[in-house]
């Protein structure tokens, strides 16, 4: 690197891809930084904190990254058909014919970032009906998504961090048990986590921070979640936990 240069990015170093692809989770802190998918669904398999609603949700908030390349409604349904899943709306067998009729990323070539995303929405059920206790097995099979941006190292790097972000806010933290109190849960409270869970539009995090705390809530972790920048997504710990889900 000539003198006067930007410093290099972290994918531009040498070691950084060993170190993105081996990375474990061992301490807190690894959980909270790790920009591997992988290994945060390794550890909370490990940990068994993660309810198989939680594993689909966050799969299905990983495609949802994708939407704008699903051009096919077959990939939109399959990823539908995995939330409903998740909460328990359908069965296994409609899941898995859900996505098994999305099976339509052979018609763009593997260089196209449309087969990729229509690869993973069709893998959301993984082989949900023949293993029924591996939901798990939905969020390695979706560890490919990034490849949408082929060989942009950046790109797909970028990408990977951004799902981590998500499994987090879906999976929180098993390091630390989320304790909430019932008298934190308003009419105020619920309706806010309410309305972000249906619309899918959670801008209003940071309110509900104010409607918990207002309650009597001085949990940091709950209330720095609401209001850390940050996508969230359904399935979010803190919501799930206004609105009793698991």
């Amino acid at each position: 690197m000539y003198a006067g240069s930007p410093p290099l990015e972290p994918w531009e170093t040498d070691d950084w891809q060993w170190f993105h692809e081996h990375r474990q989770v061992i301490t807190e802190a690894d959980w909270l930084s790790c920009p591997n998918p992988g290994s945060l669904v390794d550890y909370a398999n490990q940990q068994g904190t993660a309810t198989r609603r939680k594993f689909f949700l966050a799969g299905a908030a990983c495609v949802r990254r994708l939407w704008h390349l699903l051009e096919v409604p077959e990939s939109r349904v399959a990823v539908q058909a995995a939330e409903d899943y998740a909460e328990g709306h359908i069965t296994a067998d409609q899941l898995y014919k859900a996505s098994a009729a999305a099976q339509v990323y052979d018609r763009w070539p593997a260089s196209d970032p449309r087969f990729w995303a229509a690869l993973v929405a069709s893998r959301l059920r993984h082989d949900i009906r023949q293993n029924h206790g591996d939901a798990e097995e939905t969020l390695y099979a979706l560890s490919d998504a990034p490849k949408v941006f082929g060989e942009d190292e950046a790109k797909v790097h970028a990408e990977k961090r951004a799902i981590a972000h998500l499994y987090r806010c879906v999976l929180g933290n098993p390091y630390r048990a989320a304790i909430f109190i019932p008298g934190w849960r308003t009419n105020t409270s619920i309706a806010l986590a309410h309305q972000m869970y249906e619309s899918r539009d959670f801008s209003a995090m940071p309110i509900l921070a104010d409607a918990l705390q207002d309650a009597g809530c001085t949990s940091d972790d709950i209330l720095n979640h609401c209001r850390e920048p940050g996508e969230h997504v359904r399935g979010c710990w803190v919501i799930d936990l206004v609105l009793g889900k698991a």
